[in-house]
C-alpha cells in the first residue's frame, strides 16, 4: 500500500515543483498576470504526470489482487499442513496409547478422553500423553483379565502333604478353605 503512494507523492511534488517553477520565472520576466495560459511544456508534464499516475494506479490495483490472492493461496496451504500434523499427532498417539492399554477400542476411547482433557501433548520428538493420570481418572481404561471358564469339574487343589499346605498363603487358604477339607478327608 506504500509502494503505491510514494509514486503518487512523488508525481504531486514534481508537479508542485513545476507550478513553483513557472511562477518564479513569469515573476522574473515580469509577467504577473494570473489568467495567462500555461506555456505547452507545463501541459504536457501535467498530461504525462496524469496517464504516469493512471498507470502506477492500475499496476498497484493488479498487484493487491496478486498478493490477495497468494495470501488467500498461503492460508489455505497453512491450514491444510496444520490438518496433517494433527492427524500425524493422533495417528501416533493412538499407536501410544494401544501398546499401553493392549486393546484397540480402548485406545481409540482413551485417545478422545486424553485430547478432552489435555493429557495430548506435541513435544519435539513427536507425541506425549500422560497415560498414567488418564487410567487413573478414567479407572475403566485399564485392561481386566476375562474370567476364565474351567468347565464343569474345577480345578481342585492338590495337596499331597503338609508342606503343599505350609506353602499356601493365609488369603489362599481362607479363599480354598472348603476344598481344602475336601482334600483332608479323601
Amino acid at each position: 500500500m506504500n509502494e503505491e503512494k510514494e509514486p503518487i507523492q512523488e508525481m504531486g511534488t514534481q508537479v508542485a515543483q513545476a507550478g513553483a517553477t513557472l511562477q518564479e520565472s513569469a515573476a522574473q520576466q515580469g509577467e504577473a498576470s494570473p489568467k495567462q495560459e500555461p506555456p505547452q511544456d507545463l501541459t504536457q508534464e501535467v498530461e504525462r504526470l496524469r496517464k504516469e499516475l493512471e498507470r502506477v494506479r492500475k499496476e498497484a490495483a493488479e498487484r493487491r489482487v496478486v498478493s490477495k490472492t497468494l495470501e488467500e493461496r498461503l492460508a489455505e496451504l497453512e491450514r491444510a499442513w496444520k490438518q496433517a500434523q494433527e492427524r500425524a499427532m493422533l495417528a501416533e498417539a493412538r499407536v501410544v496409547l494401544s501398546a499401553k492399554l493392549g486393546d484397540p477400542v480402548a485406545a481409540e476411547a482413551a485417545l478422545k478422553l486424553a485430547r478432552a482433557d489435555g493429557l495430548l501433548r506435541e513435544v519435539e520428538g513427536g507425541v506425549e500423553v500422560d497415560v498414567d493420570a488418564l487410567l487413573q481418572r478414567y479407572p475403566i481404561l485399564r485392561r481386566t483379565s476375562a474370567p476364565q471358564d474351567s468347565g464343569a469339574n474345577p480345578a481342585g487343589i492338590s495337596l499331597r502333604s503338609l508342606e503343599d499346605l505350609a506353602s499356601m498363603s493365609p488369603e489362599e487358604i481362607n479363599r480354598n478353605w472348603e476344598l481344602i477339607k475336601k482334600a483332608f478327608r479323601k
